[in-house]
């Protein structure tokens, strides 16, 4: 969001710099009697004025001397002439009379000789500067530049004039290089940066990004940085580097910002610089022009600080255009675009309830103070979406309902109202959390309705869009439908105000999915008729092919019999036969196929089974996801099971296997394969497949249904009654790990190894963990089995390194896998011995999100629940810690620490008395866990408690109970508590 303009400096003044500056004073001599002296005399005199630099007594003598002369027609007369007539103009120049100057000039160039013709034309374009006519300086400037005798003080002043000349004429290119010249050979410092603040505003509008960013490294650490003009410019160029992209010019638009200094300390330096330029005007004589050039510098100074005072508040606006740098896809610090959001919000925001006296007001200060508050709701809304980009997800939801129910209560509508729930709503959608979107319902509803502004309702349409999506996710089909109504059926305002499709493109969407709404309700019939009409309206919609099958799903459940489905067949022909390319035609050979099983064979055509086995072979043939393939893989095995055709299944298996390869659910297409021997009474065979499902497949690290199926074998294997029957296939798995590591086929071999531990028992599975973290440094031959164990061993150590590393690679590689948990338990464990807090809550909001409330994850919350306690955030803790207690599958494991936390993060939050009650709790109900340290230390916390509540007799009792505690003080608990037990005992004798 952009609140500051380019045109922002259009009308800034720079300060014109002078090309000959002299300094002297008059000496109070009284002029001679002209008239009696003679031509000679009279230019001795005022050479002797001139070298005094006494100029206001050179006019006069000068005069006379010219107009003596100026008749007369000989050489050296008329060279006398002219040399006076140069003079005399330079002298007028230096009173300020620059006009008479002017005259002058032109004279001596319209007469013979002019030895000092490039003199001439330096004044001329010099006095063009108080006409502001730029294009008779470059003119005058260029002829003198085109001069081969030109000397280097020419060059250095027709650079400056020529530079400065384009420059105002905002010709900035042709300004640069006459400037860089300027810059670079100046020896005055005025001068000097001058030309460097205006090379950078050049650079800045010429888009020279590259050359800007080294230029302002060299200027930033001079004066030039106080200088309202390149501050602004500053802004400019960051605008323009952030309007270009990429993250090299997101980091250098960055840089430009923080060198952009607060508006009172630019003003205060301006000030300053005033005073001084000031004193100098007062405080020595100076010759007019050197005066007139200190009051043009402070005009240009008190024109920056007038403009400056009537700019909008651009602090702010750099804060938020900071914050968003940092919280952009290329750069992803969101945590420090988090701290400047906040402080735009914190700095600029008002309250509702303080609204209404600033909406009545209609001046000029109420047009500031409603852009600051746009800013200040801006960064609001980025500091939520910051918050959800470091997965707080808690602290983002609980800035935006803070927003939503302040605005509600006030019965108004917030500027960033729609911005906010779309927010939350795509946020929990994409994080499958649809009861709360379902619960922002009555925030969508309250939202008004605007005919005159279609971005408005864009907005509120797509927020009821999303609250379908939320619904049918959640299997509240009718629910869904009618949300996904507000789009088929019109979005209308109290006036009757329709919303056109033409505004609302997700209007399509809505409709198809209405119709699923209905389909999974068992609605065919209303189903079947959205979809018709989607058909109708939408020729060219994204979901054309996959409404012709959803139409044909639904006529296919509106048939009564065999012969209805007649339909339905004609619907997937037509799929199948003129959509090739679609993604649900290998869904519609599947559906094709289970209409013809149903059918009784004739006498004439092909027997229906054998119609349905090809609309089968051609559905894997066709699928794009192995899931499409499942599908007919498993109904057609079922189709053959009906017939006996045991062998027919594991070929069906095998072509599916073969379609998908690595990518194929092994395990689901070993379990059919394995069930076809074993009803054959193979066992052996079954054995056999999954031997052979690890051999051909168990070399690719990615395949995650191999270590499910090495489960599946050794259950196998257990369950053989037949001892050596038992023995003999270990044996084999001994064999075939010798042959993997033969074939240095080394992802397979470490399979087999740990195939054969777990077949040999938790000493053997031990000893394999501690082989693979000291001898596997090549992590890519690992697959999650062996990963998980890896990841296990490293914890148990306390390898920070080894923990990290193996959890990294497991989560980066296999994500997917059902053992990932362990490598986010790893990574946690780092963290927090690393005291890296935000990242623990990073991690553990991506584990749960994967894994829910599943018993094997439940250490997240305690390490969610600790890293907040560490970060000073005891409230969140606090609740954090009694989520435990409230998930069934984690309470029993867990329960000791999390109430122990809860009293902790009570006492620090000041509720001693809340404290004490969760601490009692631990020690009595929690003893067995863990060895008793839970108890011991929630012991200490009670005494605690009672000091901070002055009742020190009290806690001298408690820690004398936890003396006497027998559980506790057992010799088994001892080395646990020893260290509790001797804090008490200390506490008990002071």
């Amino acid at each position: 969001m952009r609140f500051f303009q380019r045109g922002c400096i259009r009308s800034v003044s720079f300060f014109v710099v002078a090309l000959f500056v002299f300094c002297g004073t008059a000496n109070g001599q009284k002029a001679p009697n002209f008239d009696t002296m003679s031509v000679t005399e009279i230019y001795e005199y005022a050479r002797q004025m001139l070298e005094r630099r006494d100029y206001a007594r050179a006019v006069e003598p000068l005069q006379a001397v010219i107009d003596e002369l100026k008749a007369l027609t000989g050489d050296n007369e008329k060279q006398t002439t002219q040399e006076c007539r140069l003079e005399l103009a330079r002298v007028y120049y230096q009173l300020g009379q620059t006009d008479e100057g002017v005259a002058l000039v032109e004279e001596y160039m319209e007469n013979d000789p002019r030895p000092n013709e490039r003199l001439a034309l330096r004044m001329m374009a010099q006095a063009f500067f108080e006409t502001e006519d730029w294009d008779k300086i470059i003119e005058y400037a260029s002829r003198i530049r085109s001069d081969p005798e030109m000397t280097p003080d020419d060059e250095y002043n027709m650079n400056l004039l020529i530079g400065q000349a384009y420059f105002l004429k905002e010709m900035w290119e042709e300004s640069i290089d006459p400037l860089l010249y300027a810059e670079r050979n100046a020896d005055d410092d005025r001068v000097r940066q001058k030309c460097q603040i205006m090379v950078a505003r050049a650079l800045v509008e010429t888009e020279n990004w590259s050359n800007l960013f080294a230029w302002v490294r060299r200027v930033e650490s001079s004066d030039c940085r106080y200088d309202i003009t390149l501050n602004i410019t500053m802004m400019l160029g960051a605008e323009g580097l952030y309007a270009s992209g990429g993250k090299d010019n997101l980091l250098n638009a960055l840089y430009l910002y923080r060198m952009v200094l607060p508006r009172e300390e630019l003003i205060s330096f301006s000030e300053k610089k005033k005073a001084e330029l000031q004193r100098k005007i007062n405080g020595v004589e100076l010759q007019p022009f050197e005066i007139k050039e200190y009051e043009r510098e402070v005009e240009n100074l008190d024109a920056s600080i007038e403009q400056l005072n009537n700019m909008d508040p651009y602090e702010d606006h750099v804060d938020l255009s900071i914050g968003e740098i940092y919280a952009s896809e290329e750069i992803k610090r969101y945590w420090e675009g988090y701290v400047a959001f906040k402080r735009v919000f914190d700095r600029c925001y008002i309250p509702a309830d303080e609204r209404e006296e600033f909406d009545e007001e209609e001046d000029e200060a109420a047009e500031a103070k409603e852009l600051k508050i746009k800013i200040g709701e801006a960064g609001g809304y980025y500091a939520a979406a910051a918050l959800y980009n470091l997965n707080e997800f808690d602290r983002a939801e609980q800035r935006i309902m803070d927003y939503l129910n302040e605005w509600n209560n006030a019965g108004r509508e917030g500027m960033f109202q729609r911005e906010y729930l779309l927010l939350m709503i795509g946020n929990n959608l994409n994080r499958s959390n649809f009861g709360a979107v379902i619960s922002l319902r009555k925030y969508i509803e309250g939202l008004e309705i605007s005919a005159a502004d279609p971005n408005k309702r864009m907005a509120k349409a797509n927020l009821y869009y999303m609250l379908g999506l939320a619904y049918l996710q959640t299997q509240q089909n009718a629910e869904a439908c009618e949300q996904f109504g507000v789009f088929v059926d019109g979005l209308c305002d109290e006036s009757g105000y329709v919303v056109e499709d033409f505004d609302f493109p997700n209007r399509s969407y809505a409709l198809y999915y209405r119709g699923m709404g209905y389909m999974l309700q068992g609605k065919f019939a209303e189903a079947l008729s959205d979809f018709e009409q989607y058909l109708d309206e939408y020729e060219e919609g994204d979901l054309v092919d996959e409404a012709i099958f959803r139409k044909g799903v639904c006529q296919y459940a509106l048939s009564e019999t065999v012969e209805d489905t007649k339909g339905a067949e004609e619907t997937f022909t037509y799929l199948i036969d003129n959509y090739e390319q679609s993604s649900v035609r290998s869904e519609a050979y599947s559906m094709r196929g289970d209409i013809r099983v149903a059918k009784e064979p004739t006498e004439k055509g092909p027997h229906p089974l054998d119609l349905a086995q090809e609309d089968y072979d051609a559905a894997i043939k066709t699928s794009n996801t192995p899931l499409q393939a499942l599908y007919p893989a498993k109904r057609s095995a079922e189709a053959y099971q009906l017939e006996s055709k045991w062998d027919e299944i594991i070929a069906r298996m095998e072509q599916y296997k073969a379609k998908w390869g690595v990518q194929a659910d092994l395990a689901e297409a070993q379990y059919w394969i394995g069930q076809a021997y074993l009803r054959q009474d193979e066992v052996e065979k079954a054995f056999n497949a999954y031997m052979g499902a690890i051999a051909d497949y168990g070399n690719f690290p990615g395949q995650l249904g191999v270590d499910k199926i090495i489960m599946e074998m050794v259950g196998l294997v257990e369950s053989q009654k037949d001892a050596s029957t038992r023995n003999s296939w270990i044996q084999l798995v001994r064999l075939k790990l010798d042959d993997a590591r033969s074939a240095n086929m080394e992802v397979l071999a470490l399979r087999w190894q740990l195939t054969r531990a777990l077949l040999q028992g938790e000493e053997s599975l031990k000893s394999f963990s501690d082989l693979l973290v000291s001898t596997v440094n090549d992590l890519t031959v690992t697959s999650p089995g062996p990963l998980y164990l890896m990841c296990d061993a490293a914890v148990e150590a306390g390898d920070l390194e080894k923990m990290t590393n193996y959890a990294n690679y497991f989560i980066s590689n296999f994500e997917e896998s059902d053992l990932v948990w362990h490598a986010y338990r790893a990574r946690v464990t780092a963290q927090m011995e690393l005291k890296q807090y935000e990242d623990v809550l990073v991690s553990v909001g991506a584990v749960q999100n994967l894994f829910g409330p599943v018993p094997e994850v439940g250490w997240s919350q305690i390490s969610k629940a600790n890293a907040l306690d560490q970060l000073g955030r005891s409230q969140e803790a606090e609740e954090a810690f009694k989520t435990i207690s409230s998930v069934p599958q984690w309470r029993n494991e867990y329960m000791g620490e999390a109430y122990c936390g809860i009293g902790r993060t009570l006492f620090q939050q000041g509720e001693f008395a809340q404290a004490l009650g969760w601490y009692k709790r631990t020690y009595m109900q929690c003893k067995a866990y863990d060895n008793g340290i839970w108890a011991a230390m929630a012991y200490l916390g009670a005494a605690d408690c009672l000091v901070e509540q002055g009742e020190s007799a009290q806690a001298q009792s408690i820690l004398q109970e936890m003396m006497a505690d027998q559980y506790l003080n057992s010799e088994e608990r001892a080395p646990f508590i020893a260290e509790y037990i001797q804090k008490a005992e200390q506490r008990l004798q002071k």
